[in-house]
C-alpha cells in the first residue's frame, strides 16, 4: 500500500513537472477550468503532454486504493484516509485540467466495490439499497459524465448553439457509445485482412520505454497507424468521436475466430478473478 502510494506520487510529480517546463500559466488553467473556447484542449495538447512510463506512474493510484480498503477495515481509517484522499484529490485535478475523467472514476468503482464487498455489516436496508446499485450507477454517470462534460465542451461552443444542457448531455452521451461501436465496425470493415498483430489490444506496447523497439522489430508495418485511423474517421465517421470500440479491436487484429479467442480467454480470466475476489483472494 505504502509503495503503491509512493509510486503514484512519483507520477504526478512528473505530470505536475513537464506543464511547468512546458510554460504554464495560471491565467491558462483558469482558461481551461472556466470553459473558454478550446482552451481544455490547448491545455492538454501543448502543456500537459505525457512523458510514456512515466505518467503512466500515477496508475498505483488504483493498487493504493483498492489495498486501503482491507487496511482500512482491518486496522481503522485512520492510518489510510490521507493517502486516500490525496490520491483521490489529485485524481480529481487531473480529470478536470486533463479533461479525463477516467482518472477519477478508474479509483472510485473499484474502491466501492471493495468496500461493498468487505464491510463486515450491512444494516437491511443497506442491502436492498446495494442490489440497486445497477440502476443507481446508471444514473450516477450521466451526473458525472455531464459534470466534466459542461466545462469540456459545452461552455465553450455548444452552449451558444443549443438550447438544453442536459439535452445536449444525453445526447452526447449515447453518441459516444453508438459512435464507438461504428468507428470499430468501420476499422475492421477498412482492412483488407486482420493485422495479425496486438496492435490495438496491446497499443501501450508500442508508446512504452524499450519495449517498443522490440515490438516494432517484429512488427515492423502495421496497415492502418493512429493517423490513419484518424484520417479514416475524417473521411467516413466524425473526428469528434474517435473511441474506437474494444468489441471490434480484437478482431481487427487477430480476425474473427481469433476476436472470438481473445474474448473467450479474457472471460475465463475475469471468471477467475472474481471467483478470487469472492473467496477474499490477496490475487
Amino acid at each position: 500500500f505504502r509503495l503503491s502510494f509512493l509510486l503514484c506520487l512519483i507520477g504526478y510529480t512528473a505530470c505536475a513537472a513537464v506543464p511547468v517546463k512546458n510554460g504554464i500559466t495560471l491565467s491558462i488553467v483558469l482558461d481551461a477550468v472556466t470553459g473558454q473556447g478550446g482552451a481544455v484542449y490547448a491545455l492538454r495538447e501543448e502543456y500537459l503532454t505525457t512523458v510514456p512510463g512515466v505518467n503512466t506512474m500515477t496508475q498505483f493510484g488504483i493498487a493504493c486504493l483498492v489495498l486501503a480498503v482491507p487496511l482500512g477495515v482491518a486496522t481503522g481509517w485512520k492510518k489510510v484516509r490521507w493517502q486516500v484522499a490525496t490520491v483521490l484529490f489529485l485524481a480529481l485535478v487531473r480529470a478536470v485540467l486533463h479533461s479525463e475523467r477516467l482518472a477519477l472514476i478508474e479509483l472510485v468503482v473499484p474502491l466501492l466495490i471493495s468496500y461493498l464487498m468487505l464491510r463486515p455489516k450491512w444494516r437491511p436496508f443497506q442491502q436492498r439499497l446495494i442490489k440497486l446499485a445497477p440502476v443507481l450507477g446508471g444514473g450516477l454517470l450521466f451526473l458525472v459524465f455531464s459534470a466534466f462534460e459542461y466545462s469540456r465542451s459545452w461552455l465553450g461552443f455548444y452552449a451558444a448553439h443549443e438550447s438544453s444542457f442536459w439535452r445536449f448531455a444525453a445526447l452526447r452521451l449515447v453518441g459516444y457509445y453508438s459512435t464507438a461501436l461504428n468507428n470499430g465496425a468501420l476499422v475492421v470493415q477498412s482492412l483488407a485482412s486482420p493485422l495479425n498483430a496486438p496492435y490495438f489490444t496491446f497499443s501501450f506496447a508500442w508508446k512504452f520505454p524499450l519495449v517498443k523497439d522490440f515490438v516494432t522489430s517484429i512488427f515492423p508495418v502495421i496497415p492502418l497507424s493512429e493517423a490513419g485511423y484518424l484520417d479514416l474517421l475524417g473521411s467516413a465517421a466524425n473526428p469528434e468521436f474517435n473511441n474506437p470500440s474494444g468489441f471490434f479491436l480484437p478482431i481487427a487484429d487477430f480476425g474473427f475466430t481469433g476476436g472470438l479467442l481473445y474474448w473467450a480467454l479474457c472471460g475465463l480470466i475475469c471468471g477467475y478473478l472474481y471467483r478470487q475476489f469472492l473467496n477474499r483472494s490477496a490475487v
